[in-house]
């Protein structure tokens, strides 16, 4: 847009100086590229629709991080039994406050995402993996504990 904006201005100082029908006609035709481009830019929006997603992936990894927050507290032995649930109902009621809110996408978009993760997708984790990772009181007992 900027090169087409400048091009019409060149063409327009030149038409000035040289009584000629050609540096009118090609300022005329850049101005109307340029103002067509524009409108397009304008009509899809780009930047509003970056700046939600971006407001909404700041929101999430808010949420995200609570949540870290709330197993580290688990493990540590911070919180217990009924606090727990409803800490982690109220993080998935923001997370759902998150997703009404954010801005829509279209199947094609989806279908993009999908593919893309698809196409770098790890292999899934097996149980024993993801019980490493979890806090001691989340793991599964996988052995008998000897009774005492």
């Amino acid at each position: 847009m900027l090169v087409l904006i400048g091009v019409a201005a060149a063409a327009s100082v030149v038409a000035l100086v040289v009584p000629a029908r050609g540096p009118q006609i090609t300022a005329a035709i850049a101005a109307a590229l340029a103002f067509g481009a524009h409108a397009i830019v304008a009509a899809i929006d780009w930047d509003g629709r970056a700046t939600a997603h971006r407001i909404c992936a700041g929101r999430l990894w808010l949420v995200t991080e609570r949540y870290r927050a709330l197993l580290s507290e688990i493990q540590d032995g911070v919180v217990e039994g009924q606090d727990i649930s409803s800490r982690r109902d109220a993080l998935m009621q923001q997370v759902q406050s998150i997703y009404e809110q954010a801005p829509p996408f279209g199947r094609e978009a989806y279908a993009a995402a999908a593919d893309a993760v698809s196409a770098r997708a790890r292999p899934a984790l097996t149980e024993a993996q993801i019980d490493e990772l979890l806090p001691p009181t989340l793991k599964k007992q996988t052995q008998a504990e000897p009774q005492s």
